[in-house]
């Protein structure tokens, strides 16, 4: 049992301005954890797309929690905006100490603590925390170094200027011990308004992946196979349904049809509780896994109504280079097969690599042509290489370059939202100096399928919600020319017209969610 110890702990994560919002499960954890541990917690999530913090609402928020910590949680689309706000809050509460987590903090956790960060937790943070806020309870910003080397999992700069890494790294080995979150904690009312919001909680019960492709950061993943059980999954789904009225879970494994029988056990236990037809399911896989009709339809019947694939790419040369082994004959069976069991395939694909050329990526765009026959959704993204992969080590022109200021700032516009169309601002970077030829190939590629994808997520359209969508376009086009004016101006006009169209969508989309799951 954890000694019993209190300090006023406040966690942020800022906004990340992603089309579709979840509540940090990683976060929600360690919050978790230490408010078990007898400590007052508060969590503000700004990745509602209802309500927005700007940074002075988040400096009302910690003046009037007065916390002693306040505890950041960090990745890459979220790390300048965060270091702006600790800039703040170090010249009105120089004295406050400030902890950070999250993935960004693996290969970044010494730019972080050039950002004045007191202490970085480097990786997981489930048995780390503990230890390192027994240390701090009672401190100041002037002695809370001494003896802090003795904690594990963190990083921080001496008095010395220094830097200290521990050479210990703790990891939770058994995943059924990794408490459900507390989302009383959060800031829930700026989430649920139509009570009919889906994938803001999500269920993970795997670290790790056995795959090696070379867009991914994690390459110690390959000897990580933690799994959670079946039980501790399905608890969790309880835990969420009845406390929190959750009726739409994304389970976010990397691969969860991996372990075929925990899947098995997990969907029969949905389907002798009854859940399977109040509760919706997303799962995401890879397609080499989804191979076993018999699989699927149970699947199916346990109340999983989408599968994302992570495909990537189909052209023989690309899937080489990028050490996947998805060929076409795959696709098309593992397709057919989700289609045969009325299962929605959503995939993921991604451009941008500097092996692109123009012939290449047209070979691309007629394979992807070819199975969208099975496909309700396609997540077409351009590769922003993040800190640890090939593709961000081997490049010098893009280091940080999500610390630019301007930088992907049309992610928080309207325009940005709906088609997604701030990724022509990434493609025009040219990270890995492609010819102009593929620049131009990769903006019609990209231009192509986003407009095929305006909608998607409603599966029925009617005449009403076709002229909605023409109108969403008409706003679009509209705010993409005011923000060529003043971004600022876009801003204040369109955020609102953002929530709006969000809250309707949620309506539309939570009233079909409920008819398919009777």
């Amino acid at each position: 049992m954890w000694e019993k110890m209190e300090m006023r702990i406040i966690f942020v994560r800022h906004s990340m301005f992603y089309p579709a919002p979840t509540l940090s499960h990683g976060m929600g954890i360690i919050a978790t954890i230490l408010h078990q541990a007898g400590h007052q917690v508060k969590v503000i999530d700004n990745n509602s797309l209802y309500t927005f913090y700007n940074d002075n609402y988040m400096m009302k928020i910690i003046k009037r929690y007065k916390p002693d910590v306040l505890a950041l949680n960090i990745n890459t689309a979220t790390a300048r905006i965060t270091y702006d706000l600790i800039e703040k809050v170090r010249k009105k509460y120089p004295q406050m100490l400030i902890v950070a987590g999250g993935i960004h903090m693996k290969y970044c956790f010494e730019e972080a603590l050039e950002h004045s960060i007191d202490v970085v937790v480097n990786r997981e943070g489930e048995m780390v925390v503990i230890p390192l806020f027994k240390h701090l309870q009672g401190k100041t910003k002037e002695d809370f170094k001494t003896g802090l080397e003795a904690v594990p999992g963190i990083s921080f700069i001496r008095d010395d200027s220094s830097l200290h890494i521990s050479t210990e790294f703790p990891m939770i080995e058994n995943l059924d011990n990794v408490p459900f979150v507390d989302y009383s904690l959060f800031n829930l009312s700026d989430y649920f308004k139509t009570k009919k919001e889906q994938g803001l909680m999500i269920l993970n019960g795997q670290r790790g992946c056995p795959f090696k492709c070379t867009f991914c950061s994690n390459e110690e993943q390959v000897l990580d196979n933690r799994l959670a059980s079946a039980d501790y999954m399905f608890r969790n789904l309880v835990y969420c349904y009845e406390n929190y009225g959750a009726k739409y879970f994304s389970i976010v494994d990397n691969n969860f049809l991996l372990a075929k029988k925990r899947v098995v056990d997990f969907c029969n236990k949905m389907i002798e509780s009854g859940l399977n037809k109040k509760i919706m399911l997303v799962v995401q896989t890879k397609v080499e896994t989804v191979n076993d009709g018999q699989l699927l339809s149970l699947l199916k019947k346990a109340g999983v109504h989408r599968m994302a694939i992570g495909l990537e790419r189909l052209d023989p040369y690309s899937l080489k280079m990028i050490k996947k082994n998805a060929d076409i004959k795959k696709v098309h069976r593992g397709f057919s097969l989700l289609q045969r069991y009325n299962i929605d395939v959503h995939i993921n694909f991604l451009l941008g690599f500097p092996f692109e050329t123009d012939d290449l990526l047209k070979r691309e765009k007629q394979a992807l042509r070819n199975i969208l026959k099975y496909v309700q959704v396609t997540h077409l993204n351009i590769i922003q290489p993040m800190p640890g992969t090939m593709y961000y080590d081997k490049y010098p022109k893009i280091n940080k370059w999500y610390l630019r200021k301007g930088f992907n700032d049309t992610m928080s516009t309207y325009y940005g939202q709906i088609l997604e169309l701030n990724t022509i601002d990434i493609i025009d970077h040219n990270y890995f100096e492609l010819p102009q030829k593929a620049i131009e190939e990769l903006k019609d590629f990209y231009i192509e399928f986003k407009a095929l994808n305006h909608g998607n997520f409603i599966a029925k359209k009617n005449i009403l919600i076709s002229l909605m969508l023409m109108f969403d376009r008409f706003l679009a086009n509209i705010s993409k020319f005011v923000h060529k004016i003043s971004p600022g101006l876009e801003f204040t006009i369109f955020r609102k017209l953002s929530f709006l169209r969000y809250y309707i969508g949620m309506m539309f989309v939570g009233n079909q969610l409920g008819k398919s799951s009777e």
